[in-house]
């Protein structure tokens, strides 16, 4: 059937979102109407409930229908009016279909605003429908409840506020979003009475930067909050590597190191204590060394044999350590030591590139101090006699001994690093 293209005789309105028909005063029928058939007015599209931000478009078309008896009715003038903002008309008439489109830009005034819709000939039946305009808003404050630092996994208290962009004023109901590293409590929050918005943030287990991210709808975030996250307070104790033997007559420092970790695995001051007994070693200095303080500690031979204990103690978990050392006569080694470069140290001359002098049937030992993730090759030359090459692979102790039978002047170079030092054997 072709849609009446008529004049309104009688009209009633009706909304979609459940608003009651509005009736009018009764007229006389279009000659093409059947008997009371009102003309009737309902929302197609974009009933109440759209939302924006405020001075922005809705998302969908306002679209209103005319129909009579159930059918469209073509070329009927609908008029728009609005509380804040701007209805722009686009189809102003009726088209074939019932329909006319309107799009709403709602006003700068963030909250609830309303349009009302008519057909032109009859502006007495209004119908209103509602939406929401969301404030413009700019984050104008940002509290980070703590210093600039914290103990891993510490729990602070973050505070954003937000104003309204064109009058500065606090705005209340405005969602805000939180996201960066480690955990938001709530993740989600929505201002009070005074724009503000409140979030438990917990820092990450590792030791670093933190940053998180507050988002604001209807405006842009605020600018990243920074905060570093320290080591925890000492929860377990390591001891990394201390020799088991060493000479009555070396002159070389003998180091052993420890380190603490908190309850993340990080590494953190101690302290760590030291302490020595007996008579083969003496505690001779105590550093921070390169993991925790007080985490290295330094023994000298004290030229008398026998066994000391050394221990290593956490006092604030009372984790500890014991590790016996033996001093012996005669234990001959050359250190193979890194400071920057790798060089050949003797323990009992201190020499570097090391000079050794022994006699023929020595034992002499070549150790790695600290450690390397890769393996040296220590390759030797000189003299009449043949020595073997020797390796010091990753791991503690990284050591290898080899015995010198014949009497002569050896030279020694580790493949790796180039450093080199020499044998002197005597008959």
């Amino acid at each position: 059937m072709l849609p009446r293209l008529i004049p309104p005789l009688l009209l009633s309105t009706l909304v979609g979102c459940g608003v009651p028909p509005v009736g009018v005063p009764d007229g006389p029928t279009d000659p093409g109407q059947a008997p009371d058939q009102p003309l009737l007015l309902t929302i197609a599209s974009g009933s109440d409930g759209q939302s924006a931000l405020a001075g922005d478009a809705l998302p969908r078309l306002l679209v209103v229908k005319v129909t009579s008896g159930g059918e469209p009715v073509a070329g009927l003038s609908v008029g728009w009016a609005t509380s804040d903002g701007l209805i722009g008309t686009l189809d102003p008439v009726t088209d074939p279909s019932g329909n006319a489109r309107a799009r709403w830009v709602l006003g700068a005034q963030d909250g609830i605003q309303r349009a009302r819709f008519w057909i032109t000939s009859r502006p007495q039946a209004t119908v209103t429908l509602s939406a929401t305009a969301w404030p413009r808003v700019r984050v104008s404050h940002v509290a980070l409840l703590a210093g600039s630092s914290a103990p891993v996994a510490t729990e602070v208290t973050l505070r954003v506020q937000a104003v309204g962009d064109f009058d500065n004023r606090p705005r209340a109901g405005v969602p805000v979003s939180w996201s960066g590293d480690g955990g938001f409590n709530p993740g989600n929050a929505v201002t009070d009475a005074d724009g503000f918005a409140v979030t438990r943030w917990t820092l990450r287990t590792r030791v670093g930067p933190n940053e998180a991210h507050a988002t604001v709808r209807g405006g842009p975030g605020a600018p990243p909050i920074r905060i570093n996250s320290t080591p925890g307070p000492a929860a377990s104790l390591t001891l990394l590597r201390i020799i088991d033997t060493v000479g009555t007559d070396w002159v070389i420092p003998i180091v052993a190191d420890a380190y603490a970790k908190d309850a993340y695995d990080n590494l953190t001051p101690g302290p760590i204590e030291w302490t020595v007994e007996g008579e083969g070693i003496a505690l001779h200095g105590v550093g921070t060394g390169p993991h925790t303080a007080q985490g290295r500690a330094e023994f000298r031979a004290t030229g008398l044999p026998g066994t000391s204990r050394v221990r290593v103690s956490l006092p604030s978990t009372g984790a500890s350590y014991s590790h016996d050392i033996v001093a012996v006569p005669d234990y001959r080694m050359v250190q193979l030591a890194s400071e920057g470069t790798y060089r050949f140290v003797s323990a009992r001359n201190g020499t570097s590139p090391a000079i050794d002098t022994v006699t023929a049937g020595t034992r002499l030992r070549w150790w790695l101090t600290p450690y390397d993730y890769e393996d040296h090759t220590i390759r030797f030359s000189g003299g009449p006699g043949t020595i073997p090459p020797g390796s010091l692979p990753y791991g503690f102790p990284s050591m290898f001994s080899t015995d010198i039978l014949v009497a002569g002047t050896y030279t020694y170079v580790d493949d790796l690093s180039s450093a080199t030092g020499t044998v002197v054997v005597m008959p």
